[in-house]
């Protein structure tokens, strides 16, 4: 009996690692209802990229690249961290651009790019692509419209302090107003200035996460927000669990994912 009873936890235990270690790219579909969305973006599709760290996904981004394009996005947000701050080659980022022209695409900049050594080369190589780059020492904003409405999409690049500080402009009033920001930890700031949506990375899911209970990092308070939707006031942060890893250590139970946030204008 013993025997038994020892191999069934032993089947139980492998299943539970299996199914934690599966790293199936993933869809993660959230819908954002807001006052201030036009009803001219009533269904507008959004796309969160995060933390590739210049991995690829099938030959020349085929798995990745052919997700996005199914989700029928209209714009795709590329929340930092494409590369490792030690990638030469920026093929797998070249080829999942390359892969989704025509599909309008903005760029903010995570703690890898800013310390990496070829980061003018990323910046030439994306603008060149038609990638919009967001960037308070260059382009902070861009105004998306559709007939006579429009919302607007702000990009800082990553702080190592963990704070924006006065760098974060009050958001424009009458508008609905989007944060791409590497590091969701600055969210608070962005609530207090009326930021509408922001969409976040860099946690990497935390990792390490556990069925029905979520990541560690947030159970110790290491770190607030690793992966989903939050909110604060009355702005919502959605943070991206990523596409990458940090280093050797493997995901579990925290699948690679590309988000997709569709917005709902009111009265609809």
């Amino acid at each position: 009996m013993k025997k038994v009873i020892c191999i069934l936890l032993l089947l139980m235990v492998s299943g539970f690692l299996l199914a934690g270690f599966q790293a199936e790219l993933t869809l993660a579909e959230y819908t954002v209802s807001d006052p201030e969305i036009p009803k001219a973006f009533d269904g507008y599709r959004i796309a969160v990229i995060s933390d590739l760290h210049a991995e690829s996904f099938g030959g020349n981004q085929a798995e990745l690249i052919a997700l996005v394009k199914e989700a029928q996005c209209d714009l795709i947000c590329l929340a930092g961290d494409v590369v490792n701050y030690d990638t030469d080659d920026f093929t797998p980022v070249w080829a999942l651009i390359d892969g989704l022209q025509g599909i309008p695409m903005v760029f903010s900049a995570g703690n890898n790019e800013l310390s990496l050594d070829g980061y003018d080369a990323l910046l030439s190589g994306l603008t060149d692509r038609g990638v919009t780059v967001l960037d308070d020492t260059r382009e902070p904003s861009l105004a998306i419209t559709m007939g006579k409405e429009r919302i607007l999409i702000h990009g800082y690049s990553f702080s190592d302090s963990r704070h924006l500080g006065n760098r974060l402009p009050l958001a424009e009033n009458d508008c609905f107003n989007i944060l791409l920001y590497h590091d969701p930890y600055v969210f608070p700031e962005a609530a207090l200035l009326d930021y509408d949506l922001m969409l976040s990375g860099h946690i990497h899911g935390g990792m390490v996460r556990l069925p029905l209970l979520g990541s560690p990092l947030e159970w110790l308070g290491l770190e607030p927000y690793t992966k989903g939707e939050y909110t604060s006031r009355a702005s919502t942060l959605i943070v991206s669990g990523g596409l990458g890893a940090h280093g050797a250590l493997p995901r579990f139970f925290n699948a690679p994912e590309v988000v997709v946030i569709t917005l709902k204008a009111p009265g609809t």
